[in-house]
């Protein structure tokens, strides 16, 4: 082993033996090492996230129109964050999966206010030291089995745990749909900005679903093409027809062939004259990306993605925007 050790390399001969020092030696002593040790950073950075709360990069933004602000903005080189963001107070252990599907410490997420503002829709609740997740949504006030059977009944393919088994949550709120899919054997990334309604990644994570703060705004998101078997938006506040579809251009490249985007919104089944138009061009133009719609029922509407190129090679060249 060499003498010239960095920090940031890794030796298994002596990292056993590192303990809680701040310096060791090996056996022949020719070898010493310092590491410093990071300091808490200060607690009104509880809640930072260096790649989104970069506030000197979101004023240097030429626009926020598109919800860029809700993108990821790291610090440049020299500026990473130097250290440890602290925990809140009082926090405890999680509760371990599968009793926080339904139930989480409150001190580990101290936030409030979606119980305020989401109180009537079943999404959250307070009792005494803890959170609890009645399992519904915005769009699935009855909780999220009998969603989820919903859908599954509309279209039977969709056969979750056997023909679906990746799923995409956009705009999950507090993650009950991708955590009553676990049980369905179902694997669902669960994705929401962090905007007004707190950072509610938090409380997905906090209850053992995968999650990540992640917008549909101007920049491809991290997944690979054909990630996904289900794409899946209730109320997520997406505008999907703006600037010729590119957001659904967005859906259909995380898309598999043959998958599904199922969309619970008002104008599915709203019959006022704007909830209507934006209905007609969200239909004309998902069938302009060779969506089928497979059914529309109540306030959920599903399609189908094709399983082959011929629709894409017949139609005529409708949109000639490109993703960054």
């Amino acid at each position: 082993m060499s003498d010239d050790f960095e920090a940031g390399q890794f030796d298994p001969d002596i990292v056993e033996n590192w303990g809680n020092r701040s310096e060791i030696e090996n056996e022949s002593k020719d070898l010493r090492f310092r590491a410093k040790k990071y300091e808490l950073c200060p607690v009104s950075m509880r809640e930072y996230i260096p790649c989104l709360d970069n506030v000197e990069a979101i004023k240097r933004l030429k626009s926020t129109e598109k919800g860029e602000r809700f993108e990821r903005h790291c610090p440049e080189k020299g500026n990473e964050l130097n250290c440890l963001v602290p925990p809140p107070e009082g926090y405890r252990p999680p509760i371990p999966w599968p009793r926080s599907r339904d139930e989480v410490w409150y001190s580990n997420v101290p936030h409030s206010r979606l119980v305020e503002d989401k109180g009537g829709q079943n999404w959250i609740s307070k009792a005494k030291d803890k959170f609890t997740f009645p399992g519904g949504g915005t769009q699935f006030i009855h909780g999220a089995d009998k969603y989820l059977d919903q859908i599954s009944e509309m279209v039977p393919d969709i056969a979750f745990g056997n023909h679906t088994r990746v799923v995409l949550d956009v705009g999950c709120g507090v993650a009950s749909f991708g955590a009553y899919l676990l049980s369905r054997n179902v694997m669902t990334m669960s994705i929401a900005p962090k905007d007004v309604h707190e950072n509610q990644i938090q409380f997905a994570l906090e209850r053992g679903v995968p999650a990540m703060v992640a917008a549909f705004a101007t920049h491809r998101l991290l997944y690979p093409s054909q990630a996904f078997e289900l794409i899946h938006c209730s109320r997520c506040r997406i505008n999907w027809t703006r600037d010729d579809g590119i957001l659904l251009l967005e859906v259909n490249r995380m898309l598999r062939a043959g998958g599904y985007f199922a969309w619970a919104a008002q104008p599915v089944y709203k019959h006022e004259q704007v909830l209507e138009e934006q209905w007609e061009e969200m239909f004309n133009l998902t069938t302009r990306l060779c969506w089928e719609l497979v059914k529309k029922e109540g306030y959920i509407a599903i399609w189908r993605k094709p399983l082959n190129n011929s629709c894409y090679l017949s139609r005529e060249s409708w949109s000639k925007t490109s993703l960054v």
